[in-house]
């Protein structure tokens, strides 16, 4: 019963991580984009969206671009990023940029992942996501001591 339980918890976070933790794609922008969408609560609001393109495939790529309190990434400045976005199109148009997200495209839901950063990079760029690893190193180093440390307390109790 402890295994399925613990699995269970291991299996929820894991699925949280994938979905919070920051990731990156480099891409060239198209664009900035605005669509009112309906909420649960049956009202609507106007949503801005990033439109990239995929700089190998050429597969057109859409973030949307909320302000959002959690995950914690505290981000306020969507009407910033909508301009930022804006001002790389006019003055570095054919410039590969670092899209920061997290969220999965889930076209069925009509999910977008969320842009969280658009920085400016070099082609040949290529980027290391040290703070996925730290954070992945650091919770399996949790949930292994907290499995552990469970399976000894049960085997004494026993």
């Amino acid at each position: 019963m402890f295994n399925k339980v613990f699995s269970l918890i291991v299996i929820i976070i894991a699925i949280s991580l994938l979905y919070y933790l920051p990731n990156t794609e480099k891409v060239k922008l198209i664009g900035t984009e605005v669509k009112r969408m309906d909420q649960s609560s049956g009202k609507t609001k106007d949503v801005r969206f990033v439109v990239a393109s995929d700089l190998e495939t050429k597969d057109t790529l859409m973030y949307r671009n909320e302000d959002i309190i959690w995950p914690p990434y505290f981000k306020f400045d969507a009407g910033d990023l909508s301009g930022h976005v804006m001002n790389l199109e006019e003055t570095m148009p054919d410039k590969a940029v670092l899209i920061t997200y997290y969220g999965w495209r889930i076209p069925v839901f009509s999910m977008y992942p969320n842009a969280t950063d658009i920085s400016v990079v070099e082609d040949s760029y290529e980027h290391t996501p040290w703070f996925n690893i730290v954070t992945l190193i650091l919770v399996t180093a949790l949930l292994a001591g907290a499995y552990f440390k469970s399976k000894n307390l049960i085997s004494e109790n026993n």
